[in-house]
């Protein structure tokens, strides 16, 4: 890998990290598994604690099915905060439901609706503002309301009650950015070098080595140095980290 090169795959990042610790000028005593999965770790602890850069709020649209309550969902989910289901307002195209009876006769018999009638006035705007209010007040009272629990370790959503019907809404997550996508980020590759350089020093703690020449091979100071890097670095994530996002009604 040359001086400037994307870093894209675990096995250049590993190359990269080996050399921030020295290799080849010297000898890391740390096997290729080990930083393999350092470099998983740290990508977990930026995405859980990296808001925006780490993690970010997305929507995708989600269907439901009648007498199911658990749903696999993709590994790069992280959580999940709300679903909104079409539940208790049905459609405008569904006679004698509240949706109907609020809006047909204006909208689409009144206002041109494609394949409405149609008299071209249509209805006013504070006239849909008060029919959304209503029906809103009937979703609530009446709807059947959903609570969504997400599993991360097993990458379920459960949906409580089971629904007694299909139905399809908006779920309200957050998502992981993909790893390949956060090898080049300076806080990800200072985090996992620190991680690497404490398990090296822990590794060369357990041994007393006097080096030809008199020189002795001090893990103490490889893994203080290893301790104090990480808590740097980890600082700084939480000091970037984009505040989550929250709203007060």
């Amino acid at each position: 890998m040359a001086a400037g090169d994307k870093i894209d795959t675990v096995p250049l990042f590993r190359d990269y990290i080996k050399r921030q610790l020295g290799h080849p000028v010297l000898c890391v005593e740390l096997a290729d598994e080990q930083i393999t999965e350092l470099i998983r770790d740290t990508i977990d602890i930026f995405q859980r604690y990296m808001y925006s850069e780490g993690t970010y709020k997305d929507y995708m649209i989600f269907s439901v099915s009648a007498g199911t309550s658990a749903y696999t969902m993709d590994e790069n989910i992280s959580d999940v905060l709300d679903l909104q289901l079409s539940s208790g307002i049905d459609g405008i195209n569904t006679l004698f439901t509240q949706t109907h009876n609020l809006l047909s006769n204006d909208w689409v018999g009144a206002g041109g609706y494609p394949g409405g009638p149609g008299t071209g006035q249509g209805m006013t705007l504070t006239n849909f503002d008060v029919a959304m209010m209503y029906l809103e007040e009937i979703k609530s009272k009446f709807g059947r309301k959903y609570r969504v629990n997400y599993r991360d370790a097993t990458n379920e959503l459960m949906l409580t009650p089971t629904p007694n019907e299909d139905l399809t809404g908006v779920l309200e997550l957050y998502t992981r950015h993909k790893a390949e996508d956060l090898y080049n980020h300076i806080l990800v590759r200072r985090l996992a070098v620190a991680l690497c350089k404490k398990l090296w020093g822990l590794h060369l703690k357990k041994y007393a080595l006097t080096l030809p020449g008199g020189g002795n091979l001090n893990g103490d100071t490889i893994y203080n140095d290893g301790v104090t890097e990480e808590a740097t670095v980890i600082e700084s994530i939480y000091k970037e980290s984009q505040p989550i996002d929250f709203f007060v009604a």
